[in-house]
């Protein structure tokens, strides 16, 4: 469902969720920073549409 979200583009959900493949699991929002395609900015602005619960 990350592909269809306005904010993000089809990359940009691709290495989302590659990222959380091979972690398995993602422990909080500072995770994504490790992606070079997503800025700070865009980190912000998706982060109410995230949920890291178990």
């Amino acid at each position: 469902m990350l592909e269809r979200h306005p904010y993000l583009s089809f990359s940009q959900a691709k290495a989302i969720y590659e990222l959380r493949r091979t972690r398995f699991r993602l422990k909080g929002i500072e995770d994504l920073g490790e992606l070079d395609c997503l800025t700070e900015t865009e980190i912000e602005r998706i982060a109410p549409y995230l949920s890291f619960g178990e």
